[in-house]
């Protein structure tokens, strides 16, 4: 038994993983709307000059922008947050 996910086909053992790719897609977890800014990954270094994997993630906040007069929720870093303050408080 075959299913139809989108264009291809898909053996129905595959459909919890296409599941479980689409949920995390969709929650893209510290990706800011406006500049795409997203984590960086990298090594902590120790005195000692041991490495360790580590993940530094944008600070990311839900906020409400409006645009022409339209509100739209958007999850977007605090330096375009910082940025979008300073053009509405400066005119």
């Amino acid at each position: 038994m075959t299913i139809k996910y989108g264009a291809s086909t898909v053996w129905p053992s595959q459909t919890i993983l296409l599941n479980l790719v689409n949920t995390v897609k969709g929650n893209s977890m510290a990706r800011c709307e406006i500049c795409n800014k997203a984590g960086q990954s990298g090594n902590n270094v120790s005195h000692s000059k041991r490495h360790t994997r580590t993940r530094w993630f944008a600070n990311v906040q839900k906020t409400t922008i409006y645009t022409d007069g339209v509100p739209r929720k958007l999850n977007i870093c605090t330096r375009c947050l910082r940025t979008q303050y300073k053009a509405t408080t400066k005119s």
